[in-house]
């Protein structure tokens, strides 16, 4: 690893529609992939994940791929959108995305959703038959309801294996002052139902 040389301009900038941030990397075998957050609710909207007080409609959070070159220097093609916010039902954000493809099947991401800040932050999941289709068929994977003592689970990475996953979470209900831990968790895939132990 490293040295690192900073480069002088960015891979990715969208400060028109809130900037980026949760930015992870993907590498199929062939390709080598971009992942990042178009970081809307930061512009203010419906969400309770933003500065002011919630007005208006919901903002797109979009969750974008594109393909890189090998070196993960440059950016080909032109980024799609993988994911989206559904507004008042996950507070209208999805982010901190990670990628993994089953063995002889099909890709899964990773996600969190909700505000950061609150209790109801989950983490949650989605199935695409290609790197960089359309994410569907959402499901939960770990909430504070789900799990005594872990209060906000979020913003996972998942190991080449699919088997390890590293997350952050709380001990305690969130107050404004509540510190995140880092947890890991064993993951079983059955079909398209994947269970934490």
């Amino acid at each position: 690893m490293g040295p690192y040389t900073p480069q002088n301009q960015p891979l990715v900038c969208d400060d028109d529609n809130g900037g980026v941030i949760d930015p992870s990397g993907y590498d199929d075998g062939n390709d080598r992939w971009l992942v990042w957050k178009v970081d809307g609710n930061s512009k203010g909207g419906a969400t309770t994940c933003q500065p002011g007080i919630p007005s208006g409609d919901y903002i797109p959070t979009p969750i974008k791929i594109q393909r890189m070159t090998r070196d993960g220097l440059t950016l080909l093609d032109a980024p799609k959108t993988i994911l989206e916010n559904e507004g008042r039902s996950n507070d209208g954000v999805v982010e901190a995305a990670s990628l993994y493809k089953v063995p002889g099947g099909d890709f899964v991401v990773f996600y969190s959703a909700h505000c950061f800040s609150s209790d109801d932050y989950d983490i949650e999941y989605a199935w695409s038959s290609t790197v960089d289709g359309k994410y569907e068929d959402r499901r939960i994977l770990f909430r504070s309801a789900d799990h005594i003592g872990i209060y906000g689970p979020g913003h996972c990475d998942i190991d080449p294996n699919g088997v390890n996953m590293v997350f952050h979470g709380r001990e305690n209900p969130n107050d404004g002052q509540a510190a995140r831990v880092l947890y890991s968790a064993t993951l079983h895939f059955d079909g398209r139902n994947i269970q934490p132990y």
